[in-house]
């Protein structure tokens, strides 16, 4: 009676197993699916602002006074806004930018100038990797 109740417990147990070589049955294998990278869209219109904190005494420093050269004479705070809008064709981003900035920065000798207000304008291109836009600028002041 043991032997018997051992051998019906053993087959229920191997019932549920996968096949096996030489089984009728063919095995079942988990299909385990990758989801595709996020993709992001850099189409569009953005702003944004900034401020910068300009030393003189660290650019005299590099420039080694060299005569004729100029010379900056004091230290400012500057700031400023830009805005802008990128296009996208496929992973391909291109676009332009608009920046002013205000806060005034002047230098001596030759020639002398004094900076209050800059206006920049600024063409860009890139490739998007997703999440991830690699760009280069080209502009002027």
């Amino acid at each position: 009676m043991k032997k018997l109740t051992l051998m019906a417990a053993t087959a229920a147990a191997l019932a549920h197993t996968p096949a096996l070589a030489g089984s009728p049955e063919a095995p079942v294998f988990p299909v385990t699916q990758i989801a595709p990278p996020a993709t992001t869209d850099w189409s569009g219109f953005y702003a944004g602002g900034m401020v910068s904190f300009d030393d003189a005494g660290f650019i005299n420093f590099f420039n080694g006074g060299v005569p004729g050269s100029a010379f900056p004479e004091d230290s400012a705070t500057t700031f400023g806004g830009f805005a802008g809008y990128n296009f996208q064709n496929g992973a391909f981003v291109y676009g332009g930018e608009l920046s002013v900035s205000s806060g005034g920065f002047g230098a001596s000798g030759f020639p002398a100038a004094y900076f209050e207000t800059i206006f920049d304008l600024k063409g860009r291109a890139g490739y998007s990797f997703g999440d991830v836009l690699v760009y280069g600028v080209v502009g002027g002041s």
